[in-house]
């Protein structure tokens, strides 16, 4: 009995020590990121729901203006050996993505990811990629020569040739992912708020910063970049302009033509199918379809953990 009594309590001290420390091992996946397994992931688990797959792989929709439903998406680097990038892979499953920018890349460099972290075809992400579906831009993240405007316009015609669901991501899913998802959205009729708060939503996931934080970072941003596709001062009232044209513009001075814009925005508007954005791997339940929506630019976290709770329950 003294000997049960004295395993028990060495067991209680692990415990108290992993505790104390904040610190979850990462859960075991498949064999192809194995590696992965010795990764950790602080104040978080794997919890199988939005709530923790969307904020740590900085994963989400983005809808607005003529985008359609289920159409774009946005994340951070799916692949890149993170635990981050376990969250953003298992999403891009669910919502059945079938187009990805990969804005941090090239291809040698992508292909030493899956060789490191032994990344193989069962990955989604790599499926993808050995598909063709994944375009490596390999575009620069600080500052924006002229070439950065081309290489816009080669990601917006890879969209323009292939069917969606569309991923944008870089390393993070901050800077470059940030600037091609703003000319999108502003080519497609994105309200100011919206982009604001969608950006803004980075800095949430990201660094644990409140919404008024977010937002105070993501202003000079919005402005830096609309100065950059417009040509206006950056002290602007952007609310004011159509920012819709100025990205049209800003397309076509890249190369890009009428033909090719219109077949863009066409494959932007189109609506696909919900493919789990309240995070159910196994299928989207009948009795929360149409009525697990939220609006626009808002992303209720604990609603969606709510979800999939109650939904897992019935199941048990």
């Amino acid at each position: 009995m003294s000997a049960l009594i004295k395993k028990f309590t060495a067991l209680i001290l692990t415990l108290s020590i992993v505790f104390s420390q904040n610190i979850v091992s990462a859960p075991a996946k498949s064999s192809n990121v194995s590696r992965q397994n010795t990764l950790t992931v602080n104040n978080t688990g794997d919890t199988g729901n939005l709530a923790s797959d969307a904020k740590w792989g900085n994963f989400r929709n983005v809808k607005a203006g003529k985008i359609g439903e289920f159409n774009l998406f946005r994340s951070q680097h799916p692949a890149n050996g993170s635990t981050r990038s376990y969250h953003a892979n298992k999403l891009a499953k669910v919502n059945a993505i079938k187009t990805v920018l990969n804005l941090s890349d090239t291809d040698q460099r992508l292909n030493s990811y899956f060789k490191k972290y032994k990344i193989d075809s069962t990955y989604y992400y790599k499926s993808l990629y050995d598909k063709g579906s994944v375009y490596t831009v390999n575009i620069c993240s600080i500052f924006r020569p002229a070439a950065y405007q081309k290489k816009t316009v080669e990601c917006m015609r890879f969209i323009s040739k292939r069917k969606g669901p569309y991923l944008v991501h870089c390393e993070v899913g901050r800077d470059r992912t940030a600037f091609e998802i703003l000319v999108i959205e502003c080519l497609m009729g994105a309200t100011y708020t919206y982009m604001l708060n969608d950006d803004a939503m980075t800095f949430i996931n990201r660094e644990g910063k409140s919404y008024a934080e977010a937002r105070k970072i993501s202003v000079p941003r919005l402005n830096e970049t609309f100065h950059y596709i417009t040509g206006k001062p950056k002290n602007t009232n952007w609310g004011k302009v159509n920012l819709s044209y100025y990205a049209e513009l800003y397309l076509k001075k890249g190369g890009m033509s009428p033909a090719e814009i219109t077949a863009l925005k066409r494959n932007l508007s189109i609506n696909y199918p919900e493919g789990g954005i309240y995070y159910n791997l196994r299928s989207v339940p009948k009795n929360l379809k149409g009525s697990n929506k939220v609006p626009a630019g808002s992303y209720d976290f604990n609603r969606a953990s709510k979800l999939a709770e109650k939904d897992n329950t019935k199941k048990k």
